[in-house]
C-alpha cells in the first residue's frame, strides 16, 4: 500500500533515521577514532551539558562506544556487546577492523552536514548543542586521523617530509596506482567540509587548519587530472566527481576558482554527452548508456551546478534527464522499475541517490503541475522505498537522551540491533512482498548514501 507524506514530513524523517545512522555508527562506533577528548574540548563539553546534573556528567568520554554507555544513564544497563559493529560485515563481507578512506571521508561529511541540522532543530532530540559539538570533534578528530594516513603516502598523494615545520612539507607527486579518482575527491570534499565547520564555529581548535589546507594543495593537480582526461572518464565517475566539487565550493573559499572551472567543464562535458532520448553516454567512446542511478547523479549534479551558474544549456539537460527518469516510474508500486522483472532490487545507496536527485528538482521547478507531480513522486518512492520495504532498522531506540524520537512506522525495535539502515531490499511486484538483507552493514555504501540524504 501507498501512503502519502508531505514532503516536510519527509525530510524530517530522513534526516532523523540519518542522524540515527550516523551517530551509531560514525560516532558512537568510533569509525577512524579512539581518543579522548583533550583538555579544551572536555571543559567545552562540560559546559553544554552544565545544569543537567551531576549524574549525567561523563566521567570518561572516548569518541567511540564508551560515549554513549557514559555519559547518560539509560545506557548504563547496556550489555557490552551491545552496537558492537566488529559483528558486522563490512567491505566484501570480510570482517575488517580498520576504516577504508572512502568510509572515513563519507562519515566527516556526514557528521559535519548534520551538525545545522541538529543545530537548527530540525531533529528531535535533547542536549542538541552538546551532540552538534561532539559530531563536530570526532570529525575534526577523524580528519586528522586522515591526513596522518595520507601522510604515509598511502592514499592519493606521497608525502616527503621534509622537516621545515611540526606540520610537515609534503612534496605532491600522484601515484597511479592509489584509490581511483573519486575517492581523491571523497578526502578532498570531507576535509573542506572540516574547513568550513571550523571556520563557522569558534567553539573549535584552529590547530587543524594549516595540515588541511596543506593537504588540499592536491585539489588543482586532480582537477587538471579531470579536464585533461575527461574523455576517458565515464558519467558515471564524472557525476560524483561534480557533485564533490559543488559540495567543497559550498565548504570553502580554496582554489574556488579552479573547482568552479572544473565543475562547468564536467558540466558541459555531461551535456554533450545526452542523446535527444535523455539518455547518457557511458563516456564519449562508448555507444552504450549510462545507467538509471547516473542519470539520476547527473540530474543531481546538473541542477545543483544551475544554481550556481545559470546557463540555459544546464536547465535544458537536467530538464530532458528527468523526462528520461520519469519514463520508468510506475506509480503503482511507487518505484522506478529499471528491469522488467518481476523482482526488483534497490541498495539503500542507490535509494538515496534518487530521493537526493527528486528533492533537488521539486527545489527549482515553477511549472505548478510539474511540481506536483513530482511532489506526488517522492511521496510515493518514500513510502515504499523506506515504509513498506522496512530499510531502516530499530529507529525507536533512543540515542543519547532517554526519549524515543518519533518516526514512521519502519523496520525493528531490537535493542541489540544498531539503528542502520540495511544495504538493500528486494520487493516482488506481483505480491508486494519485500525482503531486506539482515546483519551486514556496507559501511561505504551506507554512509554514502546517507551523505546524499543529507546534502
Amino acid at each position: 500500500m501507498i501512503f502519502e507524506f508531505s514532503y516536510p514530513d519527509i525530510i524530517k524523517q530522513c534526516n532523523t533515521m540519518t542522524y540515527l545512522n550516523v551517530i551509531s555508527f560514525c560516532l558512537l562506533s568510533g569509525c577512524g577514532s579512539i581518543e579522548m577528548p583533550d583538555e579544551q574540548e572536555l571543559s567545552h563539553i562540560y559546559k553544554l551539558l552544565k545544569g543537567a546534573g551531576s549524574i549525567r556528567m561523563p566521567k570518561n568520554i572516548t569518541f567511540m562506544s564508551s560515549l554513549y554507555k557514559r555519559c547518560i544513564p539509560i545506557y548504563a544497563a547496556i550489555p557490552e556487546a551491545s552496537y558492537d559493529f566488529k559483528s558486522f560485515r563490512w567491505l566484501e563481507k570480510k570482517m575488517k577492523k580498520s576504516v577504508e578512506p572512502n568510509v572515513l571521508a563519507h562519515s566527516i561529511c556526514s557528521m559535519t552536514a548534520l551538525i545545522p541540522i541538529i543545530q537548527n532543530g530540525e531533529i528531535q532530540m535533547e542536549n542538541k548543542e552538546f551532540i552538534a559539538y561532539c559530531l563536530g570533534v570526532n570529525s575534526i578528530k577523524q580528519a586528522r586521523f586522515l591526513i596522518d594516513y595520507l601522510k604515509l603516502g598511502d592514499f592519493y598523494y606521497s608525502g616527503e617530509d621534509t622537516g621545515d615545520n611540526v606540520y610537515g612539507e609534503y612534496r605532491i607527486t600522484i601515484n597511479n596506482e592509489n584509490p581511483d579518482i573519486k575517492t581523491q575527491f571523497f578526502v578532498a570534499e570531507a576535509l573542506s567540509s572540516i574547513l568550513g565547520l571550523i571556520d563557522r564555529d569558534d567553539s573549535y581548535s584552529r590547530d587543524l587548519v594549516p595540515r588541511l589546507k596543506k593537504a588540499l594543495e592536491v585539489l588543482p593537480v586532480l582537477c587538471e587530472n579531470i579536464t585533461e582526461n575527461i574523455n576517458d572518464i565515464s558519467s558515471r565517475d564524472l557525476s560524483v566527481v561534480g557533485l564533490c566539487l559543488l559540495s567543497i565550493l559550498g565548504h570553502t573559499a580554496v582554489y574556488k576558482e579552479t573547482v568552479y572551472s572544473t565543475a562547468n567543464v564536467i558540466g558541459m562535458e555531461l551535456c554533450e554527452r545526452l542523446a535527444h532520448t535523455g539518455d547518457i553516454a557511458r563516456n564519449i567512446s562508448d555507444d552504450s548508456f549510462s545507467s538509471f542511478i547516473t542519470l539520476c547523479n547527473c540530474m543531481n549534479f546538473l541542477i545543483k551546478l544551475h544554481e550556481v551558474n545559470d546557463l540555459i544549456v544546464y536547465e535544458a539537460s537536467f530538464l530532458k534527464l528527468y523526462d528520461r527518469i520519469d519514463s520508468y516510474w510506475d506509480r503503482s508500486s511507487g518505484l522506478f522499475l529499471v528491469t522488467r522483472k518481476n523482482k526488483q532490487k534497490y541498495s539503500f545507496k542507490e535509494t538515496a541517490a534518487v530521493f537526493a536527485a527528486l528533492c533537488m528538482l521539486r527545489s527549482c521547478l515553477t511549472d505548478a503541475g510539474l511540481f506536483m507531480h513530482v511532489d506526488r513522486q517522492l511521496s510515493a518512492f518514500y513510502s515504499a522505498t523506506f515504509i513498506s520495504s522496512k530499510l531502516f532498522n530499530n529507529q525507536f531506540y533512543p540515542i543519547l537522551q532517554d526519549t524515543k524520537l518519533e518516526l514512521h512506522n519502519l523496520g525493528s525495535t531490537e535493542k541489540r540491533s544498531a539503528p542502520v539502515f540495511s544495504e538493500y531490499f528486494e520487493v516482488k511486484l506481483n505480491k508486494r512482498k519485500y525482503h531486506c538483507e539482515p546483519g551486514y552493514f556496507q559501511a561505504e555504501d551506507i554512509l554514502s548514501g546517507c551523505k546524499y540524504l543529507l546534502y
